[in-house]
């Protein structure tokens, strides 16, 4: 029998149709809580939260006062969780999520069994008439010191997150107004151990209430009558001293991935090596595994080449050179050999992923040679080349913080500094033809600055350059242009 080849158009039709397509992006997580942990030996609490273990960040709202029937008689109010989600769900790129949780005030009061407080050991004793009593219920009830074991007022973590150049932006903060633990005030400006006592005491047995001691149904006035001079010849009742141990660690940030959890307390509370308490007071979590930030820089970045594959990025950071990249993304998932130019060696090989960036980080180049133009990068993916990015530069970008359509950018002009110093001109790309100057400023006298820029209004990704003029060694009055490599900015 004869086979008929099929047309290679309508064959790549078929082949569209019945390949898997591409994931779609991810959405947005976030939660938030405002107090989890355990009181003595009751099961762990977490009474109040927002958009708990949800699959996607969705706005929610929780709060007001704790509720009834807590361990320990916990108690507290102007309690908050929420989390929002602005802007278009079925573009998480172009979201900004938020996370917080706080409370006004957090009241753990001194109760008797709590772990760790040593109890006394009274005696059972004989009542005319009434035979055996034991002390021990009303010695107990008794014995407990006064107070409260925690005290915790104007607490607060929040995250937000969104994309920016590239990939999740995530910045937590927190703040902690004041806490004590048994009567004695705590620094929450940074993380602290320390060792409280719990003073001795004694308990007078003529000062129990014989109404505690009665046994059922009995004559009150005939037993108290009766009791009264047992309780006047027993000695005191010494209850010994006890050591605390309270370990208290304010604004812990927690990052694993794509995900920030800021936490603006831990505390633990040990008495004896009993654990009394140990609690998360404020907690807020913002999660973009997935989000897909990079595909619009990706595109932004090859927008205006013929090539598939462009380093964006080459800089030296923590004692490392830290590059990135993009490729079209049909190299997604294939691996970039990283090329330091001067030896030809691979020194990386990190994976395209499904928004077609990619990462990596390299050991430093010779210290002989890492200042000079020898110290070049160059990624490759089969026949496809980059540019070769030089590793120094003398006008960096530090930081880069979204702010609604601005952007915030830090960064620095390296020594020696043009005299006087130059202005620096900011030029955004808004064609692959065409530029204009957005923005003129003079840095600080050290090289460093801060400016805010807007993006267009009908992009998504914003392109930025730098430019100024500095001297080429000291000494030297001739100044000479250097500018930032492009800064592709996903401002949503």
């Amino acid at each position: 029998m004869t086979r008929r080849l099929l047309p290679a158009s309508l064959l790549c039709s078929l082949l569209l149709l019945v390949a898997p397509g591409s994931a779609a992006a991810a959405p947005w997580t976030c939660e938030a809580s405002v107090v989890r942990g355990t009181l003595g030996p009751a099961p762990s609490i977490e009474p109040v939260t927002a958009n708990k273990g949800a699959s996607e960040c969705l706005t929610k709202s929780a709060g007001g006062t704790l509720p009834g029937g807590l361990p320990l008689g916990v108690s507290g109010g102007l309690l908050f969780a929420r989390t929002s989600a602005d802007g278009d769900a079925t573009r998480p790129a172009g979201q900004r999520v938020t996370a917080e949780a706080g409370l006004g005030d957090l009241r753990v009061p001194l109760v008797p069994g709590l772990p760790g407080l040593p109890l006394p050991t009274p005696p059972v004793i004989a009542v005319p008439g009434f035979g055996s009593i034991d002390l021990g219920p009303a010695v107990r009830a008794l014995a407990a010191p006064s107070g409260d074991l925690l005290n915790l007022r104007g607490v607060s973590a929040r995250v937000v997150g969104q994309c920016s150049g590239g990939s999740p932006s995530l910045t937590g903060t927190s703040t902690v107004g004041n806490l004590s633990v048994l009567g004695v005030t705590i620094a929450t400006d940074r993380a602290v151990s320390r060792t409280i006592t719990i003073d001795s005491r004694s308990i007078d047995p003529s000062t129990l209430d014989p109404a505690l001691l009665a046994p059922a149904g009995v004559d009150l006035t005939a037993f108290s009558a009766a009791l009264r001079p047992v309780l006047d010849a027993l000695p005191d009742i010494a209850i010994p001293e006890a050591l605390a141990s309270v370990r208290v660690t304010p604004a812990v940030q927690i990052r694993s991935g794509d995900t920030l959890t800021q936490r603006a307390l831990t505390i633990r509370v040990t008495i004896a090596g009993q654990t009394a308490l140990d609690l998360t007071g404020g907690e807020a979590k913002v999660g973009g595994a997935g989000v897909g930030c990079g595909a619009g820089v990706a595109a932004q970045a090859l927008r205006c080449t013929k090539r598939r594959l462009v380093l964006i990025d080459v800089v030296r950071r923590k004692g490392r050179v830290r590059l990135f990249g993009a490729a079209d993304r049909a190299l997604a998932g294939r691996r970039v050999s990283i090329v330091y130019t001067d030896t030809k060696r691979r020194v990386a090989r990190p994976k395209i992923g499904r928004d077609g960036l990619f990462r990596a980080t390299a050991p430093l180049p010779p210290r002989a040679v890492r200042n000079t133009n020898r110290a070049r990068y160059v990624a490759k993916v089969g026949k496809e080349r980059s540019l070769k990015l030089k590793l120094r530069r003398r006008l960096l970008i530090d930081s880069v913080k979204p702010k609604g359509r601005a952007v915030v950018m830090r960064g620095h002009i390296t020594r020696p500094l043009g005299s006087p110093i130059q202005e620096v001109v900011v030029i955004r790309r808004v064609s692959c033809g065409g530029a204009r100057v957005v923005k003129r400023f003079k840095p600080r006298r050290n090289g460093t600055f801060r400016v805010t820029l807007q993006g267009a209004k009908t992009r998504q990704v914003a392109t930025f350059r730098f430019r100024t003029k500095v001297r080429f060694r000291v000494g030297n009055p001739h100044l000479f242009r250097t500018f930032t490599l492009p800064k592709y900015v996903d401002i949503g």
